[in-house]
């Protein structure tokens, strides 16, 4: 144990943050993983002569959409360009699939975010949308810096990756698809209360991050811009509350994107429970689904509190709320009852195409909802309170309204989303404190002749690490801020770094023996081996494998309660914090790179299967055509036949069961992994107890 603990302690701080780096996002990684890249000079595409107009400006500054805040303005940024493929087959959809800008302009160095909204349109400015057959289809907004931290994806976040970030040092802000919700935080008019103050506040030191899904359903590639609006006050006021934003996804972690079953389905689909970590007050919840959709419920404790549901409208209905939007207006609330398609013959909805019914606006709840021009619905809970169970559900339906199709025809991946602005009760990224993402609660101090032991342990321990700290961070710092400066790259403030270094042994037992079981529940699951030779089969009894390492991981990190012992800032162990982070960040980051290969192996086994269909129909077709070719050579054409077909399926055979067994071994190495960390993290902490063995008494639950 204390070996591996000497191993990591011989790391340097340079190497640390190097790797840190790494993982948050080496350059050209998105282009090295096949992501499309967004940015490219505007020579690079030639548009059609009757296309090329005069090119609308990067930063437009508006009038005030929000004049009842004194001092306030709105900007509107174009980002981009993108260029957007044609489809592949006549009919079919050109993506431009979540596309990475890990770094955009941001409205404002330091100010309060009072407002947003997002677009899309062509080089002079002119609206795309569904209408041209150009489709805002999906977009999020990423603030990474100062004090930031997603509130539902707290260990490791796909998204945040892509943009080059972790979840512990970033969050999702805003996302639009093609209704193009408004976000905007201070009514005018709420109750007795005439001026609402409450903001997203921006750091200078922050950076903006972008995801763009783009669609285009016309016969040649597109160019486009996506578009922010944002309104602002300068600085931060003081009598301004801050706004947190709650992200629910059916996905959570990952792209957002689950099946879309087959046509004609009704169906639902659940994201996990969050349990809410700090209280506040909602003032604002939307959801976005595709085409098909017909509402989305956002639940507390197992009761609906908000249903956001869609409106279907034609293309026109769409480009007139977008171009009210860009003149600076917002749009009417008011929106006709959505028609089923069997009430709109000649409309169908969904499959993508123009000309017919789409989602052109979601309904919003809270005291946000009609002043941001969406549609109302009741909110029946306007409170968020540490402990409460959120979740939501998504509910699609193919028969009232048609879904969208793929490339191949059939139904395609469908989303369930939900933002929540809350107006926290206490000020997260302002405030005089750091708060970071899994910060702990403040402990009671324990009593008596216990805690003087405690603490004259503490500060004996920090006296002696003195020394080392100095080394490992060059110089001996001299405050606190200048330690957090030296640890912002790993993603922590120093007082949650400290804490976590402190850990008890109880926490990485509790991993240790995660990876055991995850080891033991991998190898009980490959045990058997499938009876059919189709792929399918194959790849779900691989998937049932790696869930089962999932779900013992996942239940040994949430089952081991952390006691984090209460040190503040001044604490001089960052040596421990760095090698506690890097061990960590190590266990999400392979946890994401698995993931990323299951994505890779669907493909593969997707096209492996294919191509094993094609070869049976094949080789029935040659049988029946030498069948009927020469009537005398019956049996012997159909015997050639049948040997040459138990060729094959002998080959199919060979090469899915190296496909099991390659994956047999990955899961069985993932687990040994886990098992390996288990082990490094628990030598990290028998050295730090061997110098501090007093610190157990000073405990509290995180």
């Amino acid at each position: 144990m204390k070996s591996n603990a000497l191993v990591l302690l011989a790391l340097s701080v340079p190497n640390v943050v190097n790797a840190i780096k790494f993982l948050s996002g080496p350059e050209d990684w998105a282009r090295a993983k096949g992501f499309n890249a967004t940015e490219q000079p505007w020579d690079d595409v030639q548009l059609p002569a009757h296309e090329k107009r005069a090119m609308a400006p990067k930063r437009s500054e508006m009038k005030s959409r929000a004049p009842n805040i004194p001092g306030s303005k709105s900007v509107k940024i174009r980002y981009g360009p993108y260029t957007v493929p044609a489809p592949p087959v006549p009919g079919g959809e050109g993506m431009v699939w979540n596309s990475p800008s890990p770094s955009i302009d941001k409205p404002c160095s330091k100010c309060m975010i009072i407002g947003m909204n997002a677009g899309l349109e062509y080089a002079d400015g002119a609206d795309a949308n569904t209408d041209t057959k150009m489709w805002l289809h999906h977009m999020v907004l990423f603030s990474i810096g100062t004090n930031a931290w997603d509130a539902t994806c707290t260990v490791f976040g796909l998204p945040h990756m892509i943009v080059g970030s972790l979840p512990m040092s970033s969050e999702r802000i805003f996302s639009s698809g093609n209704e193009r919700t408004m976000a905007l935080f201070n009514p005018p008019v709420l109750g007795e209360q005439k001026v609402v103050k409450v903001g997203y506040p921006v750091f200078a030191a922050d950076r903006f991050g972008l995801i763009a899904d783009l669609m285009n359903m016309n016969p040649t590639s597109k160019q486009v811009w996506t578009t922010m609006y944002y309104d602002y006050v300068e600085d931060h006021p003081a009598d301004f509350d801050e706004m947190k934003p709650v992200w629910f996804d059916v996905a959570q972690c990952g792209t957002s994107e689950v099946s879309g079953r087959a046509a004609g389905a009704n169906f639902r689909v659940d994201s996990g429970p969050w349990t809410a970590s700090f209280d506040g007050e909602v003032m604002g919840v939307g959801g976005h689904i595709h085409d098909g959709g017909i509402n989305l419920e956002v639940v507390l404790n197992g009761q609906v509190a908000c249903n956001s549901s869609a409106f279907y409208g034609p293309d026109a209905e769409a480009k007139k709320r977008a171009d009210i939007i860009r003149a600076g207006g917002i749009p009417s609330a008011s929106l006709p009852v959505s028609m089923p398609m069997a009430a709109m013959p000649g409309a169908p909805a969904g499959d993508h195409h123009s000309g017919g019914q789409h989602i052109i606006a979601m309904s919003v709840c809270g005291v946000l909802a009609g002043y941001n021009g969406s549609p109302v619905s009741p909110l029946k809970s306007a409170m968020v309170t540490k402990g409460q169970t959120w979740q939501i559900r998504a509910y699609y339906d193919y028969k009232k309204f048609g879904g969208m199709k793929n490339n191949q025809g059939g139904m395609d991946t469908v989303m369930g989303i939900a933002i929540m602005f809350v107006r926290a009760s206490n000020k997260m990224r302002t405030g005089a404190a750091p708060v970071a993402a899994a910060a702990a609660p403040a402990a009671k101090p324990a009593g008596g002749a216990a805690a003087k032991g405690a603490a004259k342990g503490a500060a004996k321990g920090a006296a002696k690490a003195a020394p080392a700290v100095a080394a490992a961070l060059g110089s001996k710092p001299k405050s606190p801020e200048e330690i957090q400066a030296t640890h912002t790259p790993l993603g922590h403030t120093t007082t949650h770094k400290v804490s976590m270094a402190y850990s008890s042994k109880k926490a990485y037992t509790g991993l240790k023996q995660g990876g055991k079981k995850a080891y033991k529940a991998a190898k009980k699951a490959l045990r058997p081996s499938p009876k059919s030779s189709d792929y399918q089969d194959h790849y779900k009894f691989i998937g049932l494998a790696f869930a089962a390492i999932d779900d013992e991981i996942i239940e040994a990190i949430h089952d081991t309660k952390l006691d984090i012992l209460n040190l503040n800032s001044k604490t001089p162990n960052g040596r421990i914090a760095i090698e506690f982070d890097l061990a960590l960040t190590r266990l999400n980051q392979r946890e994401e790179l698995r993931r990323l290969y299951e994505v890779d192996d669907t493909l593969m086994i997707t096209s492996k299967k294919a191509e094993y269909d094609r070869l049976c129909t094949t080789s029935h077709d040659h049988g029946r055509m030498l069948k009927h070719k020469d009537i005398r050579n019956e049996r012997e054409a159909l015997k050639e036949f049948n040997v040459r077909d138990e060729a094959r399926a002998q080959e199919t055979r060979r090469v899915n069961q190296e496909t099991v067994v390659r994956k047999s071994k990955a899961a069985a190495r993932y687990g040994r992994e886990m098992k390996g960390a288990g082990h490094i993290l628990e030598g990290v902490l028998d050295s730090l107890t061997d110098q501090q063995p007093s610190l157990h008494h000073a405990r509290f639950r995180l």
